[in-house]
C-alpha cells in the first residue's frame, strides 16, 4: 500500500506529522494539481491540512473528487483542508475537527483560517495569527475570567477587520486593552492553545486508526471529466508524480522564471496588482456586484472574449474553470479599487520607468512633433482651433478613444479615465485627449501612431 500523503505547512511542523503518522509522505501546502498528482501516484489516504490559494491557484474540487472516485480516502482539517472538506463532505471527503464543523455550520469565512507564512526553506513558519486561533484564545481567557465578554468581542472584531497577513493577537489585545494587555497576554502565554494544530492532530490520529482498521467502502462519486479537468490531468501527467523539485509549483511560472527579462516584466505588473489589492483590503474596501461585473466586462473586452464560446475556449486553454475566472476577476476588481483610492504615483517614479524602458527619445520626439503640428494648424494648447466648441469635440474625442485605444464599446467617462490613467484632474485629461485626437486624426499628420511597449 502507498504511504499516506499529508499536505501541511504552517499549521504543524513536518517532524511532528512524521512522528504522529510514521508511514506518511509529508508534502508542503497543497496547490492546484497536487491532490490529483498524489491520487495518480497511488496514495490510498490523502490528508489536507494546509493549502496555497493566493500566490498560485488553489486545490480544485474536481481533483479531490477524482481521488474519491478512484477509492482514495481524502481527509481535511484545520485550514484549506477544513474548507474543502466542508464543501465535499456530501461526496465522501472526511472532515475532522471543530473548524471543519464551523465551516459546515456555516459560520466561517475562508480567510478566518488564513495566515502569512515563511517559505519551504524556513519550514513554512507562520508570521501572522489565524482568526480562528485568536477567537479561541479570547474564548479561553473569557472562560477563565481573564477577559470580560465585551473585551473578548472587541479583540476579535479588531483582528477580523485587518487583512489576514496583519493579524496578530498581541497587536489587537494592545489596541483594545491598553495597559491591561500585558497581564492578559502573559496569561495566554502560560496557557497556550492552537485550535488549528489541535484539529490537524485529530485528523492524523483518525488517519492512523483508519490505516490499520479501514472503514467500510463508501459510495464513490462519479466525476464529470470536463475539458478543464482533462487539461489539468494532462498537465499533471507531464512531470514526475513525486513532485521532486522542491518549491516548484507551476510549469508556466518556471518557464517565466528562467527568462530574466520576461520574469522582470511579469513580476513588475503582478507586484503592482498585488499591492493595489492589499491597499484596498487594508483600507476595508468592499466590492459590489457592479464592481465585479464591470471588471469582468473590461477583461473580456481586453481579451476579445466577446461570446460565451470565446470565454470557454480561453478557460480551456488556461486550464481554468469559471470559478477560477471569477476569482481572477475579483482579485483584479479589488486591485482596481486599491488603485483608485491609493496615493498618486510620484512623477519621478513614472519618469524612472520611462527612462529605463528606453522610450525617452521616441516620446520626446513625438511630443515635440505634436506640439509643432498643433501650433501650425492654428490650435491652442488643447489642440482645438479657436472657433470650435470644446464640448462637442471632446465628446467626439472620447468616442474615438473608446474605439481606437481601449476596445471599449461604450461606457467610458472622463471621471473613470482620469482615475485609470493617473491624470491629476479631468481638465488635464480632457486637454491631453483633445491634443492627441487632433494630432492623430488630422489628415496632414504622418507617423502619429502611439508608441507602445510590452
Amino acid at each position: 500500500m502507498s504511504a499516506p500523503v499529508i499536505f501541511v505547512g504552517p499549521t504543524l511542523p513536518a517532524a511532528e506529522v512524521e512522528t504522529a503518522l510514521p508511514s506518511c509522505d509529508v508534502r508542503g501546502p497543497a496547490a492546484r494539481g497536487d491532490v490529483l498528482r498524489a491520487a495518480r501516484g497511488g496514495a490510498q489516504q490523502i490528508g489536507i491540512i494546509d493549502g496555497l490559494y493566493e500566490s498560485v491557484p488553489s486545490i480544485w474540487h474536481k481533483e479531490i473528487l477524482f481521488a474519491l472516485e478512484t477509492g482514495t480516502a481524502v481527509y481535511g482539517a484545520s485550514s484549506m483542508g477544513a474548507i474543502r472538506a466542508s464543501e465535499l463532505a456530501p461526496f465522501g471527503m472526511i472532515g475532522v475537527g471543530e473548524i471543519f464543523e464551523e465551516f459546515v455550520d456555516p459560520g466561517r469565512d475562508d480567510d478566518d483560517v488564513a495566515v502569512a507564512h515563511a517559505s519551504a526553506d524556513d519550514g513554512y513558519v507562520a508570521v501572522s495569527a489565524a482568526q480562528v486561533n485568536i477567537e479561541h484564545a479570547t474564548a479561553r481567557a473569557l472562560a477563565a475570567g481573564v477577559l470580560t465578554g465585551p473585551e473578548a468581542d472587541e479583540i476579535n472584531q479588531h483582528s477580523k477587520k485587518r487583512f489576514y497577513p496583519e493579524r496578530h493577537l498581541e497587536s489587537s489585545a494592545l489596541a483594545v486593552l491598553g495597559h491591561r494587555a500585558e497581564h492578559v497576554l502573559s496569561w495566554m502565554a502560560a496557557h497556550p492553545a492552537d485550535k488549528k494544530a489541535d484539529d490537524a492532530r485529530a485528523m492524523l490520529e483518525q488517519m492512523r486508526r483508519d490505516e490499520h482498521h479501514p472503514a467500510p467502502d463508501r459510495p464513490r462519486p462519479v466525476l464529470q471529466r470536463t475539458q478543464f479537468f482533462e487539461a489539468l490531468f494532462a498537465e499533471v501527467g507531464s512531470f514526475d508524480e513525486d513532485a521532486s523539485l522542491v518549491g516548484w509549483t507551476s510549469s508556466l511560472v518556471e518557464e517565466v522564471q528562467i527568462q530574466p527579462a520576461l520574469h522582470a516584466r511579469v513580476l513588475d505588473r503582478a507586484t503592482i496588482s498585488f499591492w493595489q489589492r492589499s491597499h484596498a483590503e487594508l483600507a476595508g474596501k468592499t466590492l459590489t456586484q457592479d464592481d465585479i461585473d464591470r471588471c469582468s466586462d473590461d477583461l473580456r473586452r481586453r481579451l476579445e472574449l466577446w461570446e460565451e464560446a470565446d470565454l470557454e475556449r480561453w478557460l480551456a486553454d488556461h486550464a481554468m474553470t469559471f470559478d477560477d475566472f471569477t476569482a481572477l476577476v475579483t482579485r483584479r476588481a479589488m486591485s482596481a479599487a486599491g488603485a483608485s483610492s491609493g496615493p498618486r504615483l510620484p512623477v519621478d517614479d513614472v519618469m524612472d520607468e520611462i527612462r529605463l524602458s528606453g522610450l525617452t527619445s521616441t516620446l520626446r520626439e513625438r511630443s515635440a512633433h505634436k506640439a509643432d503640428h498643433l501650433k501650425r494648424s492654428g490650435g491652442d494648447e488643447t489642440g482645438l482651433t479657436f472657433d470650435e466648441s470644446a464640448d462637442a469635440v471632446l465628446d467626439e474625442a472620447l468616442a474615438w478613444f473608446e474605439r481606437e485605444r481601449t476596445r471599449e464599446a461604450t461606457g467610458l467617462t472622463l471621471e473613470s479615465l482620469t482615475r485609470e490613467l493617473g491624470f491629476p484632474s479631468e481638465l488635464q485629461l480632457a486637454r491631453a485627449l483633445l491634443r492627441e485626437f487632433r494630432f492623430v486624426t488630422d489628415t496632414t499628420t504622418c507617423n502619429a501612431k502611439p508608441t507602445s511597449t510590452s
